[in-house]
């Protein structure tokens, strides 16, 4: 018979998340994580598994409580402008707000640049975020009405491809990060909404 866990394992991978999501894959160490938890590195392995497997429960951590509540209004049956624009307008007003969380950017955009090139599976968790968001985007572009086929899909891939581009400047200037989101709100107000 195992012996019951004497931590809770959600506030545990929160404290997993955040150190990933401060330092990188890379640059956070199994040490790292036991200082930050409290627990033993053989608590963490019996848990979650190696590093590896921590930083993949981390990521979809970070998708269930950032990703989901981010794209929910955007991948409903009735988005539209409204919806495309309260997106940019909530990352603008987060780069403006909370310039320390701003500048740790978004974890699984981060984990893009840091290790996709090298790393399938990154690749593939990558891969499928800038998916996600570009058909989140384009739902959104579709309820507007005024795009279809593949002028609404290009649309939606530069569209996401700006975002993404805000997401990794904000490590370095959130206020200019602000401004692109601003800039991609005007522009889809201007173009995209009904006559």
């Amino acid at each position: 018979m195992s012996r019951p866990k004497e931590f809770e394992v959600s506030p545990t991978l929160d404290v997993v998340l955040d150190s990933f999501w401060s330092r990188g894959y890379e640059a956070t160490s199994m040490s790292d994580l036991e200082n930050a938890t409290g627990l033993s590195r053989s608590s963490l392995y019996s848990t979650f598994g190696n590093k590896r497997q921590l930083f993949d429960a981390a990521l979809a951590r970070y998708k269930e409580q950032t990703v989901e509540p981010t794209l929910s209004a955007l991948e409903s049956l009735t988005a539209g402008i409204d919806e495309l624009v309260g997106y940019f307008s909530t990352l603008s007003a987060t780069f403006r707000s909370e310039p320390a969380l701003a500048v740790r950017g978004c974890l699984i955009v981060n984990t893009m640049v840091e290790l996709a090139a090298q790393d399938e599976a990154a690749r593939k968790v990558t891969s499928a975020h800038f998916a996600r968001v570009q058909g989140a985007i384009e739902n959104g572009l579709k309820g507007m009405g005024k795009l279809t086929g593949k002028d609404l899909h290009l649309e939606a891939r530069r569209i996401t491809t700006s975002v993404m581009g805000a997401l990794v400047i904000a490590h370095f200037n959130p206020e200019m990060a602000a401004q692109i989101c601003d800039q991609l709100s005007a522009e889809v107000s201007a173009v995209h909404s009904p006559l």
